[in-house]
């Protein structure tokens, strides 16, 4: 619908793609306040969550909720996908612009979403790769 729009020029749909991933990030955010990022988006940087918190009537829903989060560096895990996606799409090499074999994002999203899955769920010992290959050979059959 934004990208179609020709009524905008490039930059107003820009903006409008910006505006609906902020949008998109604040409802999938899930650990932060929701009046410190309503406030920051309105340009107040100084509200302390614990303001929120301390009022059990208005808390907001993250601050109410008892959910505990665990941080955990997926940068190498990450880096791994990208390598194996070039190296399967591309044959490993950097010509971008002639691929091996054709995939759409959506096969390789929903590949990410499943490794991901799979990486917090279980105990995943970071064989991406192979993974991604195995999966990768059933798609045609899938599609």
């Amino acid at each position: 619908m934004i990208q179609n729009s020709s009524e905008k020029n490039a930059e107003a749909k820009q903006v409008d793609m910006d505006n609906l991933f902020r949008v998109v990030q604040f409802c999938e955010n899930v650990t932060e306040c929701r009046r410190v990022q309503l406030l920051h988006y309105f340009g107040e940087m100084n509200f302390d969550p614990s303001q929120c918190r301390s009022r059990p009537d208005s808390m907001c829903d993250t601050c109410a909720s008892s959910a505990t989060f665990v941080s955990k560096d997926i940068t190498s895990d990450a880096k791994a996908f990208v390598d194996s996606v070039n190296s399967i799409v591309h044959g490993g090499n950097r010509n971008f612009k002639k691929p091996i074999k054709s995939y759409t994002l959506n096969h390789f999203i929903d590949i990410f979403k499943v490794m991901l899955y799979k990486m917090f769920s279980t105990p995943y010992a970071g064989r991406i790769s192979n993974f991604l290959e195995r999966t990768l050979f059933f798609l045609p059959i899938l599609s």
